[in-house]
């Protein structure tokens, strides 16, 4: 998802971030069971947010430090 600089809210990312924290906390604290259309079996499926790739200003909106905008 990409928010744009001047519409962006400040330190309202969460309302933003908000559902795809509950799907990584349902992955992550309890496996849910997904079907494989390859394979043909059901399985549990255990998921993690491994890492992001921001620019420094959504970095610092992210982790809430301050960051100089030019």
């Amino acid at each position: 998802m990409m928010i744009l600089g001047p519409r962006q809210h400040e330190n309202d990312i969460d309302v933003y971030l908000s559902s795809l924290i509950e799907d990584l906390r349902l992955l992550w604290d309890q496996e849910v069971e997904v079907f494989d259309a390859y394979e043909k079996v059901n399985f549990n499926l255990c998921a993690l947010l491994f890492y992001t790739i921001n620019d420094f200003p959504a970095y610092g909106s992210l982790n809430g430090s301050s960051v100089k905008r030019t």
